[in-house]
């Protein structure tokens, strides 16, 4: 998110438009999160960051079926902000990687 902060060019525009689609599947992220959290019987306090260390760490203690949550730091080097076209297939990677599938029955 902070690549696609404005620069102040005519990329800003574009930027926003990826700014709005990340922020546009955080809904159904923070959905899966809480269903995967309920379903452990650690129910979800809200807040995006704390729900997903939560269930990080729930997972790594006992791992269930699906997707593992990553609980360090990436090292996956990003493209520069005046780097448009990266930029955006970098956004869809990410959006794609939100697109969680089901576990357990769990949605």
């Amino acid at each position: 998110m902070l690549r696609l902060l404005p620069q102040g060019d005519q990329g800003d525009g574009e930027r926003s438009k990826m700014i709005d689609s990340i922020g546009d599947i955080l809904p159904k992220y923070n959905q899966w999160v809480r269903m995967r959290l309920e379903a452990r019987h650690m129910g979800a306090s809200g807040t995006f960051f704390e729900d997903a260390a939560r269930l990080g760490t729930a997972l790594q203690r006992v791992p269930g079926p699906g997707v593992r949550v990553p609980l360090n730091a990436d090292t996956y080097p990003l493209p520069e902000p005046s780097n448009l076209n990266e930029l955006h297939q970098q956004t869809e990677r990410l959006i794609q990687s939100m697109h969680l599938p089901a576990a357990g029955g769990i949605n």
